[in-house]
């Protein structure tokens, strides 16, 4: 079941159209997933703040992930 939640992790993006709070909510959904079915992450809190800000639509949020990295 992790793997699953692995692959969904992995392949996150934000949907065209997506809100950025229904993305976070989405997200958190799968790291809270990958909590219940494993010990320890493979993920820091740093690496799943940078799979959000990568997973953000650069079109649109662009110059706030450069700054913000």
């Amino acid at each position: 079941m992790f793997e699953t939640y692995q692959h969904e992790y992995e392949n996150f993006v934000h949907l065209p159209g997506e809100s950025v709070e229904v993305m976070f909510w989405c997200f958190t959904i799968i790291v809270n997933s990958m909590k219940a079915n494993i010990t320890v992450l493979p993920y820091s809190d740093h690496d799943r703040a940078l799979k959000l800000l990568h997973a953000l639509d650069r079109s649109v949020w662009g110059t706030k992930v450069d700054a913000i990295i």
